[in-house]
């Protein structure tokens, strides 16, 4: 893009921060500096229990085997007094949903990681370093450099524009927008993982890997915290199948 454009404000301080400059980018050894200080553009992959320790894994919540105890104890009794134990069964029932829903939710997390991470291995993008318009992998790419995208290019890193012609960016990736956006000075970030429909733009790129906002969503999905169990993901879904359970089975 031409060197006389107007630099949008938003951008300024970014470029001050990260050391880079809007026509020349960022010098070698600002590269490495940046890279040693801001991290790569790379998401660590998680350790991955097999597919079968991570479903019985669920049932590990304490409020699930709770519940399965109080179960069996329905069962039993409902047999002992020689009727159906309708209620016993639908929560045996419900725990089985509640479970699979959790399981499958993190199950979509993990494939969700592993495309992004794969569409990101060999794609190549124009960044100015040293004055020179450049072709690197994405993994080159570091917090600073100057990125140029045009249409059809998938946005590799999180950036603010610098400055920008006609661009539309398709962002239904992270909002489910099914119209694409306007990126100008009043609306300047652009995300990661996101598609250049029409225009183009130069930005200065303010995240990257783990940092940029699709591999922290990535991330916190992927991550196995204690207080986010399938029991407490999958509540209201329990309680509501628990009732549809008993009563299907008793029609």
């Amino acid at each position: 893009m031409d060197n006389k454009t107007k630099i949008y404000k938003s951008a300024e301080k970014f470029l001050k921060e990260y050391n880079s400059d809007p026509h020349k980018g960022l010098t070698d050894d600002a590269v490495i500096n940046n890279r040693n200080k801001y991290g790569k553009n790379e998401i660590t992959p998680l350790e991955k229990d097999p597919l079968w320790k991570q479903f019985l894994e669920k049932f590990k919540d304490p409020t699930i085997i709770i519940l399965c105890i109080c179960a069996a104890i329905s069962v039993l009794l409902g047999f002992y007094e020689g009727h159906v134990p309708w209620e016993g069964i639908g929560i045996f029932i419900a725990v089985a949903i509640a479970t699979g829903v959790g399981f499958l939710s993190e199950y979509k997390a993990d494939q969700a990681f592993e495309t992004l991470k794969k569409d990101n291995e060999n794609i190549q993008v124009k960044v100015i370093r040293n004055g020179t318009l450049n072709v690197i992998s994405t993994h080159e790419l570091v917090v600073g450099d100057i990125l140029e995208v045009e249409s059809g290019d998938k946005v590799p890193a999180d950036a603010t524009l610098i400055n920008s012609v006609d661009l539309l960016i398709d962002e239904s990736l992270m909002t489910g927008e099914s119209l694409a956006v306007n990126k100008s000075e009043e609306d300047e970030k652009i995300i990661g993982g996101t598609v250049v429909v029409s225009g183009q733009g130069k930005a200065i790129v303010t995240a990257v890997g783990e940092k940029m906002q699709m591999g922290e969503i990535l991330r916190s999905l992927s991550r196995k915290e204690e207080d986010q169990t399938p029991f407490r993901s999958s509540w209201q879904i329990l309680q509501a199948s628990s009732a549809k359970s008993v009563h299907l089975l008793q029609c």
